[in-house]
């Protein structure tokens, strides 16, 4: 079988294209705020690393937006992971999260009495960021902390700064920012 000419130009010109639109697609947003001491969210990848998975995957993202539904099972109050469970929130939203360093390793209260779906989940577990005081270790004073944290919502791109409260203040200051509804004065 042999393939001609115009069929293996356009079979390669698609190729390309297809590429410049995925790496277009992938590419980070760049940030209302650049710091240095802002962690972003990862989506994580579940399943193989292989690169023709990591392809698939991301053409299937490109191509399934807003499609994708997720549910949450009723779970008993447990200490979770801030950072792991906004990598979780950045998958279900793809809502990207800017983390302060300093609570990277913090861990909060947080549970559902029933099922819920994903933006329902998400919308829970920020709500408890920002009431459920989470608790974190910090090595300038040596001791732990709790404290509610800051959510700043940016509408374009779809970024969120969790900010401790004295980060905020600093933020709101230089940038003239106002922080999300319920965060705390």
């Amino acid at each position: 079988m042999t393939i001609r000419r115009p069929t293996l130009v356009a079979l390669i010109l698609c190729a390309v294209c297809g590429a410049v639109l995925l790496s277009v697609h992938l590419r980070p947003v760049p940030t209302p705020y650049t710091r240095a001491d802002l962690v972003p969210t990862v989506e994580p990848m579940y399943g193989p690393q292989s690169w023709t998975d990591r392809a698939f995957f991301g053409v299937s993202k490109l191509f399934s937006q807003g499609r994708t539904h997720y549910q949450f099972g009723a779970s008993p109050t447990n200490r979770c992971s801030v950072q792991g469970l906004l990598n979780q929130s950045m998958a279900v939203t793809g809502t990207r999260y800017l983390i302060a360093q300093e609570v990277l390793a913090a861990s909060v209260p947080f549970g559902t009495a029933t099922t819920l779906d994903g933006p329902k989940w998400v919308a829970s577990f920020e709500n408890a960021l920002e009431t459920q005081r989470p608790e974190w270790w910090d090595p300038n004073r040596k001791t732990f902390v709790r404290e509610n944290l800051v959510l700043i919502r940016w509408p374009d791109p779809k970024t969120v700064l969790v900010l401790t409260r004295d980060l905020a203040t600093e933020f709101q200051r230089t940038n003239h920012a106002v922080a999300s509804e319920g965060t705390p004065p």
